[in-house]
């Protein structure tokens, strides 16, 4: 799921097929979605270019109707949320370098001790994962950054080979990692930490 020009979008990127759905209360672009069960979220993003909100939204699958939630404690933008244990991980490359968790379960934001390094870039937007207890963060300045969710200290940063930034949170299958690299689809490989994949368009409108 994702929103692009304040349409709420679900995105199959195996298909690349997209389907409009119910607009959010707070229409807005470059929001980070992800779900969990039966529920999906709605943190962040921009109303009318005005710079990032901590706004935040929630609903059922497929989306009905939205309720608020309270708001996150820094504003972000042009992210993807993460999952793992039953948390969301909230990490983006373009505008603030804190990182927070959020339980569904409480509905309550946490700030993190760990934070986005200073040599990391944040400019434009990002996609995040997490697989194997490691959050992995790709930005469109061709960085990666890396953490053991909770067991380290720092994130490490290495350069990668292509630009990366998405709206939709990438799908693990198997050992590749479909991602919604702007306007395309293409595969990261979780083994050589690359991109394996001819990019191939996808259809956001």
């Amino acid at each position: 799921m994702l929103v692009v020009g304040k349409q709420v979008l679900t995105l199959d990127l195996l298909s690349f097929q997209t389907t409009p759905l119910v607009p959010l209360l707070t229409p807005r672009d470059w929001v980070g979605v992800a779900q969990m069960s039966k529920a999906v979220f709605a943190f962040g993003g921009s109303v009318d270019y005005s710079g990032p909100r901590t706004v935040c939204e929630k609903s059922t699958i497929p989306p009905t109707s939205w309720t608020p939630l309270p708001p996150m404690h820094y504003a972000r933008v042009h992210f993807t949320p993460c999952l793992f244990k039953g948390r969301f991980y909230l990490a983006s490359a373009s505008d603030h370098r804190a990182v927070e968790s959020f339980s569904p379960l409480t509905e309550t934001f946490t700030v993190l001790p760990v934070a986005l390094p200073e040599d990391l870039l944040l400019v434009c937007g990002s996609v995040a994962f997490v697989t194997d207890g490691e959050l992995i963060l790709l930005t469109y300045n061709q960085q990666m950054a890396r953490w053991k969710v909770e067991s380290e200290v720092c994130f490490r940063i290495s350069a990668t080979d292509r630009k990366c930034w998405s709206l939709c949170s990438p799908l693990t299958v198997g050992t590749e990692v479909y991602i919604a690299n702007g306007s395309m689809v293409e595969k990261w490989s979780l083994e050589a930490h690359n991109f394996v994949h001819t990019p191939k368009p996808c259809a956001l409108q």
